[in-house]
C-alpha cells in the first residue's frame, strides 16, 4: 500500500502519518499482503517527479503549496497523465474554496484541517468501498524489476508482453521497453496474474492487449505477432476467448 502525502507543513504531515498508522493498526488486514509505505513531499515539483517514479495507491494532496499552482491543477495533470491517472486523490486544506472543483477531478475526498480521526476513517472507508477499488487494485499492482543495476517499480497493467532476450528478458510496455537480467519465468512468477499467459517458451502476453488470435499466434495491440506453441494452442485460444467474455 503506497501512499503519498503532499504537504509543506511538517506538523500537518506528521499528523496525517499518525492518522494513517492508527487506521491500519485497527485494520491490519488491508495491508497484510501489501506492506504500508508512506512518502512525504513538501512541494509539487518533487511530488510530480516522485509520482512518475512510483505507482501510488492513494494520494493526500494539500491544495495550497505554491503561489503559481494549486492542488487542483496538480490533480488535473494527474488525471491527464498516462501514468496512473485513476489514482484516488484526497484533498487536504484549511479552506473549503475548492470543494466544488474537487468533484471535477473525481476526488475521493476533501478533508479540512485540522483533520479528525472520525473524518479520516470515513474517507478511508470510501476508499475501500469505492466502486472501482477492486479493479483499481488489480491493475495498480507493481513488480520490482532490476535494470541497469537499479530497482524500479513497473505497473503490471502497463506491460503488453515479455520476451526472452539472451539470459534475461525484454519487457514491452505502453511507452517504452525495459531490459532486465530477470528471466521470463521469474517475471511471470512476480506478476502472478491470470491476465498473463505463456504463449510459448520465452513469451508471455498480457491478455488485455491481445486484439486477435488464431491457432498460430496472438496479435498484440502494437501489431506485434507473438507465436503460440503448437502443442496446447487450443487451450490457449480457449483461455483467450474466456478472458474476453469476462470483459
Amino acid at each position: 500500500m503506497r501512499i503519498a502525502i503532499v504537504e509543506d507543513m511538517g506538523t500537518d504531515a506528521h499528523h496525517l502519518i499518525n492518522l494513517i498508522n492508527e487506521y491500519y493498526k485497527q485494520y491490519p488486514e488491508y495491508i497484510s499482503d501489501d506492506p504500508l509505505s508512506i512518502s512525504v513531499f513538501k512541494n509539487y515539483a518533487n511530488f510530480y517527479k516522485g509520482f512518475h517514479e512510483t505507482y501510488f495507491n492513494l494520494i493526500f494532496l494539500d491544495i495550497y503549496l505554491s503561489p503559481t499552482e494549486n492542488g487542483y491543477s496538480i490533480a488535473r495533470r494527474i488525471r491527464s497523465s498516462s501514468h496512473n491517472p485513476d489514482v484516488p486523490i484526497v484533498f487536504t486544506t484549511s479552506s473549503r474554496d475548492y470543494a466544488v472543483e474537487s468533484y471535477e477531478v473525481d476526488a475521493l475526498g476533501y478533508l479540512v484541517k485540522p483533520i479528525g480521526l472520525t473524518h479520516f476513517k470515513h474517507c478511508m472507508e470510501r476508499f475501500y468501498s469505492h466502486r472501482n477499488y477492486a479493479n483499481y487494485v488489480k491493475h495498480s499492482k507493481t513488480i520490482d524489476v532490476l535494470t541497469n543495476r537499479t530497482h524500479i517499480q513497473i505497473p503490471i497493467n502497463n506491460i503488453l508482453y515479455i520476451v526472452a532476450n539472451g539470459n534475461g528478458s525484454s519487457i514491452i510496455m505502453n511507452q517504452n521497453t525495459i531490459h532486465t537480467s530477470m528471466t521470463v519465468d521469474a517475471l511471470k512468477k512476480e506478476i502472478d496474474s491470470d491476465d498473463f499467459i505463456t504463449a510459448k517458451r520465452g513469451h508471455i502476453v498480457n491478455l488485455n492487449y491481445v486484439v486477435d488470435a488464431n491457432e498460430s499466434s496472438f496479435i498484440m495491440s502494437d501489431n506485434t505477432i507473438i507465436p503460440i506453441k503448437v502443442k496446447g494452442s487450443k487451450s490457449l485460444l480457449k483461455a483467450y476467448k474466456q478472458f474476453k467474455l469476462k470483459l
